[in-house]
């Protein structure tokens, strides 16, 4: 009687072992790789969870470091992608231009998740998908949104009786008193000149000579980083370098630049809105970090500008031999959903590329970013676009500034330095080209 119970109780147990590991062996893994960055990955790894309790027989499994990169590059080579992924350092554009990422058009036509009618597409803010795109389609989901502005310490500034300046007349005034009381008026980085660039010079080039001057530039017409309002740009930043800039500015790698804000050693910062959080852990209580825009130039009656962008490292793909892409689109929807996307501003406090967040789950500081983007008639992405598709380009825009900014060039050195290699990019038929066109608020 014992040895028959004994055997039943087996016979049980190894059919609950088939079961399971039959249930096992049929559950689907959706591999997923992200960048990790400031943003972390708590974010990703709850949405996860969430979407494996709306899909029983899925499994996420998330593999997240800041140099996912080293681990990317191998499985593409090899063929074997993960199912949904974000670049990191990769080079995207390679990977599109060899037919290894999947087109998104089709899918963006359909509706968002849970809905019956309706385009996916419309859940975002629109300009930020354009940047993105390579020749006529989508390959790109943009997520983080960066807001790159002008940084104080409102704190500081009521302190001292200071007003954002709206005027460029203005801000002169401002910078020779907050030299006069021993601040550095502005602090920024030479060792990474794309902070000046995108920063000061190019959205300076836009509100002197308007949207076409960058849309040219950006598109590689013949002449047109000579345009007088670059060489303008570029003469007037080299005058604020060399009167305005904290002292040290040209060795000063980026972090080392923020510090000297936080610190209250210098005044004004151009910086994009990642900058509260990257500098959470040495800002002294007190400070209250804000956004402005840089002073406008009413004269020219031309228009105010901003560079706004997308944390390429954190944009999402979905790999063209992915096993299971239907299911990485499904989750792509899912994660942009109001409930999901809740959940990463609240985890991240950061802007997102999804409409519909309510300004107060953001922090007051990034907050003061977003607003700005009701305040401006052109917002251009410089990352994106330019960095992203001619990197050699950008490198020289990069030096030639560093030479600008430092007084070792004159501004149509600058210029000419530029436009010579833009030319070199033009005539080179093995590079593709993209059109980059720049939407003026109000417009189509």
């Amino acid at each position: 009687m014992v040895v028959k119970t004994i055997c039943v109780i087996l016979g049980v147990v190894s059919a609950v072992a088939v079961w399971f590991f039959s249930a096992v062996g049929n559950e689907i893994i959706l591999e997923i790789m992200l960048s990790e960055g400031g943003y972390g990955s708590d974010w990703l790894r709850e949405i996860a969870k969430n979407f494996e309790s709306v899909r029983p027989g899925v499994k996420v499994e998330i593999v997240a470091n800041p140099w996912i990169e080293e681990v990317l590059r191998p499985r593409f080579v090899a063929g074997d992608p993960p199912d949904l992924c974000t670049p990191g350092r990769l080079a995207i554009g390679p990977l599109i231009y060899e037919g290894q990422i999947m087109p998104l058009d089709d899918l963006l036509e359909t509706p968002p998740y849970g809905a019956t009618e309706g385009r996916w597409i419309d859940s975002f803010i629109r300009d930020l998908w354009e940047p993105l795109k390579y020749g006529d389609h989508h390959y790109i989901m943009p997520l983080f949104m960066n807001v790159i502005a002008w940084w104080y310490d409102d704190a500081l500034w009521k302190a001292q009786g200071w007003m954002v300046p709206n005027t460029w007349s203005e801000f002169l005034v401002l910078a020779e008193e907050m030299k006069n009381k021993g601040l550095a008026p502005i602090t920024t980085t030479g060792v990474y000149p794309i902070y000046p660039v995108f920063g000061l010079i190019l959205p300076t080039a836009v509100q002197i000579g308007g949207a076409s001057v960058l849309e040219n530039a950006f598109n590689l017409l013949p002449g047109a980083w000579q345009h007088p309002a670059f060489i303008e740009a570029a003469r007037i930043w080299q005058q604020v370098a060399a009167k305005y800039f904290a002292p040290g500015w040209q060795g000063a790698n980026h972090i080392e630049a923020h510090t000297l804000l936080v610190l209250g050693k210098a005044a004004i910062d151009p910086c994009g809105s990642w900058l509260p959080r990257e500098m959470a852990q040495v800002t002294p209580p007190g400070v209250e970090l804000r956004a402005m825009l840089i002073p406008g130039f009413p004269d020219t009656g031309k228009l105010r500008a901003l560079c706004v962008d997308t944390d390429n490292p954190t944009n999402f793909v979905i790999p063209a031999k992915a096993k299971h892409p239907e299911l990485a689109a499904e989750f792509l929807k899912f994660m942009t959903s109001p409930s999901q996307a809740r959940i990463i501003a609240e985890r991240t406090g950061a802007m997102l590329s999804i409409k519909g967040i309510p300004e107060e789950l953001l922090s007051p500081s990034v907050a003061s970013a977003f607003v700005l983007l009701d305040r401006v008639d052109v917002t251009f992405d410089y990352r994106n676009f330019l960095r992203a598709r001619y990197p050699e380009l950008a490198q020289e825009i990069h030096d030639a500034t560093f030479a600008l900014l430092t007084g070792s060039i004159t501004p149509e050195t600058w210029a000419l330095r530029i436009e010579k290699k833009a030319e070199e990019i033009r005539s080179n038929p093995d590079i593709r080209k993209d059109v980059y066109k720049i939407r003026i608020k109000g417009q189509p």
